[in-house]
C-alpha cells in the first residue's frame, strides 16, 4: 500500500468512527441545560402540576430535582402519557424529551428501544375499588362479566383472573371516572399508583392482601446510546437512594407508609447495590 493510500484509509477510518459515534447519540452535552423530562401532570404522589403557579410535586419530580441538582442540569417537565414514553425518548421530530421519569417500568421490551438506569422504587400491581365495595377480595372474585379499567400501554395490559374484561384507557384519572360511573368494578395498575390516588379521594381504598402480576421495577428512561450520560444518573441514583428516597417517599406517599407500617421500605425501595443488574449501564 502506498502512503498516499494509507492516508486515505486513515481518513476513511476516522470518518467511519466520527458516524458511528454520532449514530449512537454520544456527540456532545445531553445532560446540561434544560432538560425536558417525561413526566405524568395528574398522578397523585409522583407527579401533580399546577397550571396557575407552573410548579410541580411529587416523589419523581423530587428524583427529578435531585438528579438536576447533583449533575447539573435544570428539569423541565412535560406531560407524557403512559403509551407514549418511548416515542418520546425517540422521536425527535415530535418530541425534545431527554429523560422519562414518571412510574416507568424497566421491562425486556422497553429496553429493545431505549435505556434505563434503576430501579429507583419496587412495587407490586393491585387493585383500587370504590371504598364501600365489598365485592373483590380475592382473585376467586373475580368473573368474566366484570370489567377492570387500566391504561393504554402500561405494564398492567395484560390478561386477568377469572376471564374478566380489560378495558383501557389514555390515563388513569380516566379509569377512576370509569368507576366512579358504575362502568368498572376497579381499576388495575401498581399498588404505589392506585395508593398515590387513595390518599387525595376518600371515596377510594386499595384493596388489601391482594396483589397480581409480576414485580415492577420504576427505572429512568433515556435514548440509547448516552452512556456517559447513564453513568452520571447512575451514580446520583444510588446517591439519591442513600440520601433522600426514604425522606421523600414518607412525604409524597403517606398512604403507602401508613398501610405497610412495618415493612414500606422493605416492600418500595430497592436495594443501591443492586443498580447495576438492571440498569443499561454500569458505574
Amino acid at each position: 500500500m502506498t502512503l498516499k493510500s494509507r492516508r486515505s484509509a486513515s481518513v476513511l477510518a476516522a470518518l467511519v468512527l466520527l458516524l458511528i459515534t454520532v449514530a449512537c447519540g454520544d456527540n456532545g452535552p445531553y445532560l446540561t441545560g434544560v432538560v425536558h423530562i417525561g413526566a405524568k401532570y395528574e398522578q397523585p404522589g409522583f407527579g401533580m402540576h399546577d397550571g396557575e403557579s407552573h410548579t410541580d410535586a411529587g416523589f419523581d419530580t423530587d428524583l427529578a430535582n435531585y438528579l438536576g441538582a447533583k449533575i447539573g442540569f435544570t428539569p423541565k417537565f412535560e406531560d407524557v402519557p403512559s403509551g407514549k414514553r418511548v416515542s418520546a425518548l425517540t422521536d425527535k421530530t415530535h418530541w425534545d424529551v431527554k429523560l422519562d421519569i414518571e412510574t416507568f417500568s424497566i421491562t425486556e421490551d422497553h429496553k429493545k428501544h431505549i435505556d434505563f438506569v434503576g430501579p429507583y422504587l419496587l412495587t407490586y400491581q393491585g387493585f383500587l375499588v370504590l371504598k364501600e365495595d365489598q365485592s373483590i377480595k380475592t382473585k376467586a372474585d373475580f368473573s368474566s362479566d366484570m370489567t377492570i379499567c387500566t391504561v393504554e400501554g402500561s405494564t398492567s395490559d395484560m390478561p386477568l383472573p377469572g376471564g374478566a374484561h380489560l378495558d383501557t384507557r389514555s390515563d388513569y384519572k380516566a379509569c377512576i371516572e370509569e368507576l366512579k360511573d358504575g362502568n368498572a368494578a376497579a381499576v388495575f395498575t401498581d399498588l404505589s399508583i392506585l395508593y398515590g390516588y387513595a390518599q387525595v379521594d376518600k371515596q377510594l381504598k386499595v384493596v388489601p392482601n391482594l396483589t397480581y402480576g409480576r414485580r415492577q421495577r420504576y427505572g429512568i428512561g433515556l435514548a440509547k446510546g448516552h452512556i456517559e450520560d447513564c453513568k452520571k444518573l447512575l451514580r446520583a441514583l444510588r446517591d439519591y437512594m442513600k440520601e433522600d428516597w426514604a425522606k421523600d417517599f414518607k412525604t409524597e406517599l403517606p398512604a403507602i407508609v401508613e398501610a405497610y407500617p412495618d415493612d414500606w421500605e422493605t416492600q418500595f425501595r430497592p436495594d443501591p447495590s443492586d443498580l447495576n443488574q438492571w440498569s443499561s449501564c454500569q458505574a
